[in-house]
């Protein structure tokens, strides 16, 4: 679509070519009339204006083409109306998301490129793991669920009265929130991750084409490295465990 500004005393139109200027029948550019942009959106358009245009926006109404077409129709420049106008785009204001406004339903929440909360979430996600090594699904699902809602907010939590208006998260969650942001860490999580069953079980688990029950059983032979299982004469890895094994020996 072809876009015109015009100002008190001149018209700018955005098409291929200048213009004639209605009731100017000499054929040559009228000039009152200047090429100014090709065709676009009004937030392109207007973004081209305020870099290029050297009159006062203030004062500048820009036009569509129907405001042309009127204008050829009554053989005169006609007063400017609403639907003539193209007006200036503003800037989203982004505000925090409502904590009552998140679903609890993660195919309703936005996904964001930030993760505000980290410090919750990996706790949350250390917890959930912890849970599955010991066969609690019902425990790892809720945990994983409150860091997916955690990991949703545009906002950063600072408070644990917060929390409580979020779904997914219970009082043992918010209590779990409460310790963070007043100490910094979970004394739970921390005690977990100096746990040797956990830090094997996550090792192995870390391979590709190794299960929870394989890992399992090679921390209950005595195996704490891949090294170590690699060595065991009796065990013998299958073609998805040779290639995980290839890839982890690659990267570490």
């Amino acid at each position: 679509m072809s876009h015109w500004a015009k100002t008190t005393g001149k018209t700018q139109s955005t098409l291929d070519t200048p213009l004639s200027c209605p009731g100017n029948t000499s054929g040559s550019p009228s000039d009152e009339l200047e090429e100014v942009a090709e065709d676009g959106e009004a937030s392109s358009l207007w973004a081209w204006l305020k870099d290029h245009s050297r009159s006062d926006l203030s004062r500048m109404h820009v036009l569509d083409i129907s405001w042309f077409t009127d204008s050829m129709k009554e053989k005169r420049p006609v007063a400017v109306e609403t639907k003539h106008l193209i007006q200036d785009v503003l800037p989203e204001v982004s505000t925090p998301t409502s904590a009552a406004a998140v679903s609890q339903y993660a195919c309703q929440r936005r996904t964001t490129t930030e993760n505000h909360n980290k410090n919750l979430t990996d706790a949350f996600e250390v917890l959930a793991e912890n849970y599955e090594f010991n066969g609690m699904e019902g425990q790892c699902l809720a945990f994983r669920r409150a860091a997916s809602v955690l990991k949703s907010l545009s906002w950063e939590v600072r408070s644990s009265e917060r929390v409580h208006e979020l779904p997914c998260l219970g009082e043992t969650m918010e209590e779990l929130v409460e310790e963070i942001l007043q100490y910094g860490r979970s004394f739970e999580v921390n005690k977990i991750l100096s746990d040797e069953r956990y830090q094997t079980l996550k090792l192995f688990t870390s391979v590709f084409g190794v299960g929870l029950k394989t890992a399992e059983k090679w921390y209950r032979r005595g195996l704490r490295t891949f090294p170590d299982v690699l060595e065991e004469p009796s065990i013998h890895l299958n073609r998805m465990q040779q290639s995980g094994a290839s890839t982890y020996f690659h990267f570490n």
